[in-house]
């Protein structure tokens, strides 16, 4: 299905270590309607999945078509994804911005403790953390996951460990970050090391923070919040306050467009500061 929707072997493959591929299809491309859902379904010769599946379709379009005046006022509400943005938007109608989504195995819980501790506490900086921060009922995680990196936070902050390369989801994040970063051109990933394990190869080119080799002669923690700190990070991805009506990114768009069998891809961009070379 993937295939015929247009998609690459990369995203294919990141899908397909996911627990729920069929769900982080679907949820992706945008621009797939039901009817090219069962027109391709059709092609692979599943028309027992058409069958079983026809009479819900028929019964979500009838309810999108009564819904249709209430999605048209909503088109301008942003995703809340956060408390924070609950809480921010009641305020002022704006989104939270954060300095870095901690990508990090559960196991290393008391480890991310540490970093919320020094990084938020001591430093005043803005962290996201999924377990922590993200509602309840979100109905595709993936989904909100690559919206609020692309859009609100300005950095990646994986936290690498045997067990968090025993996630795959884990990978697929890093793997989404690093093509954003690499579309950008900018930094987008703060690869922080907190045990010894076998990093991906596209990640051992980084220069990384190792909690592991701790040195005298300069300061783990603060070496972390300069690099969440960069002045040269984008401005869209700074941790000022997002306008509402600006949630949507191009970039991820062309990134996530290739999920989608019509989706045209923006043009490649760059941003740099005024008179700093790239």
């Amino acid at each position: 299905l993937a295939e015929l929707m247009g998609c690459d072997m990369l995203i294919i493959q990141n899908l397909e270590k996911t627990s729920n591929p069929f769900a982080g299809l679907i949820s992706q491309a945008k621009d797939l309607t039901a009817i090219q859902l069962i027109e391709y379904l059709e092609k692979m010769d599943r028309y027992d999945v058409v069958d079983d599946t026809i009479a819900l379709m028929e019964n979500d379009l009838y309810l999108a078509s009564r819904q249709s005046s209430l999605q048209e006022t909503k088109q301008d509400i942003p995703q809340i994804v956060t408390i924070g943005d609950q809480e921010q938007f009641s305020e002022d109608g704006t989104l939270v911005q954060y300095d870095a989504f901690v990508l990090y195995a559960r196991e290393d819980q008391e480890f991310v403790n540490t970093v919320v501790k020094k990084i938020e506490g001591e430093y005043g900086m803005k962290l996201c953390l999924k377990e922590r921060d993200f509602i309840a009922g979100l109905p595709f995680e993936h989904q909100a996951v690559t919206e609020l990196i692309s859009n609100r936070c300005r950095f990646v902050l994986p936290i690498f460990s045997p067990n968090f390369l025993n996630s795959e989801d884990n990978k697929f994040v890093v793997n989404f970050s690093e093509a954003l970063g690499i579309e950008r051109g900018c930094r987008k990933i703060v690869p922080c090391v907190y045990q010894q394990c076998d990093l991906p190869k596209s990640v051992r080119y980084y220069t990384r923070l190792d909690f592991t080799r701790q040195n005298p002669y300069w300061d783990f923690w603060d070496k972390m919040k300069k690099s969440l700190a960069d002045p040269y990070a984008p401005p869209s991805e700074r941790t000022d306050k997002t306008n509402v009506s600006n949630t949507e990114n191009k970039t991820e768009q062309k990134y996530l467009a290739q999920l989608s069998p019509k989706g045209d891809l923006p043009e490649k961009s760059k941003s740099y500061p005024e008179n700093v070379p790239p």
